[in-house]
């Protein structure tokens, strides 16, 4: 799929969401509900004729932003680095990531009695073993220069998570929690764990933001150190990620599976406007950490 192709899917995307919330389709709103995806569309690899028509004409862009872009064209035209001018906005291109899930069913004899699966002329169905394999050809397009986790052995990655509905979560009580599905960096899971937290026994609520090793699967002799920085991304453009970073190397093992802030930051900072962390308009925020193990 091509940026100007995916750049017209997270348009459409954006003008469901409007509808769905009954509010104008401007420009406006489109940026709001986009919020940090925006910053992942490689504008810059757009044909500069499509990038006019099919961006520049919809003012979802600022005019800085869009400038910036028509620099890197000029550049690029004129065969300098294109890097050398900073963008908002990746400028490497994609690159596909191939993997193939299978999974065998046994005793198909038993799970099903579909005539054409176990037609023998079909060639699908093992008669002797009583099986079939299924398979999925994954292919996800991934930048080359961004810390994606496709290795489940490398050494560095960033974990990512939202929290929807987050007005309803700063009512919940303490401790009350949401967790990410799982990351592998340097052979182990890892995940993001926010929760709730008062803050010297008074009535306001904190986020608390931790990293957890989800080692219910290990022996226990494993031992990770780590370096990490935590962060809540801006849904501005002009505003930067509010983070936190350790300041001694984190070491995880069997006793000490999650390290990170009980009192990272309060709701009431969290959810002001002015500070450009919340998306009131997806009722949302995203978590990131930055981690390495060594």
């Amino acid at each position: 799929m091509s940026e100007i192709e995916i750049w017209n899917t997270a348009l459409r995307w954006a003008d469901e969401k409007c509808l769905q919330k009954g509010i104008e389709c401007s420009a406006e709103n489109r940026r709001e509900i986009l919020g940090p995806a925006l910053f992942n569309i490689r504008f810059p690899l757009i044909p500069k004729e499509d990038f006019t028509k099919g961006v520049v004409s919809t003012d979802v862009l600022t005019t800085e932003e869009v400038d910036s872009i028509y620099q890197h064209y000029f550049h690029s035209e004129l065969s300098d680095d294109p890097e050398t001018i900073k963008s908002k906005f990746p400028t490497q291109q994609r690159y596909k990531y191939e993997h193939t899930i299978e999974m065998e069913i046994e005793k198909v004899s038993e799970f099903a009695l579909e005539e054409e699966l176990m037609d023998p002329n079909k060639g699908f169905y093992n008669k002797d073993e009583d099986k079939v394999k299924l398979a999925i050809d994954v292919i996800v397009d991934e930048p080359k220069t961004e810390k994606f986790i496709t290795d489940p052995n490398k050494s560095n990655g960033t974990l990512l998570m939202e929290i929807e509905k987050l007005s309803e979560f700063a009512r919940e009580i303490e401790w009350s929690e949401r967790k990410s599905e799982a990351f592998h960096i340097k052979g182990m899971p890892w995940k993001i764990w926010a929760h709730i937290r008062t803050k010297n026994e008074i009535t306001e609520k904190w986020l608390g933001f931790s990293l957890l090793c989800d080692d219910s699967e290990e022996d226990g002799n494993w031992s990770r150190e780590c370096s990490d920085t935590f962060r809540i991304v801006s849904q501005k453009n002009d505003v930067d990620d509010f983070k936190k970073e350790c300041n001694e190397t984190d070491v995880f093992n069997k006793e000490t599976i999650s390290l990170g802030f009980e009192n990272f930051i309060s709701f009431a900072e969290l959810m002001d406007p002015n500070k450009g962390l919340y998306n009131k308009a997806e009722d949302k925020i995203t978590l990131a950490i930055d981690l390495t193990c060594n």
